[in-house]
């Protein structure tokens, strides 16, 4: 990704803080979904995100696992 010219293709990208430089969106074309989480609701890459979350990503993210462990049983 980025300057490095590395693709990925995983089923869940989660793109935290990300701007979606054209760089970094090359290296996550093939990804299944894309889940962006950015405190700047106009950053492009939300524009190739399947979802968007405007929100501080050191607020949003903490909130997101504890949801994943309580939904795992593991809270």
């Amino acid at each position: 990704m980025g300057l490095s010219g590395h693709k990925v293709a995983p089923k869940v990208y989660f793109a935290i803080g990300i701007s979606g430089a054209p760089q970094h969106l090359a290296g996550i074309t093939d990804a299944k979904i894309v889940v962006a989480v950015n405190k700047d609701k106009s950053a492009p890459i939300f524009k190739n995100a399947d979802y968007g979350v405007v929100a501080d990503l050191y607020q949003f993210i903490p909130v997101l696992i504890k949801k994943i462990k309580e939904r795992k049983g593991q809270a």
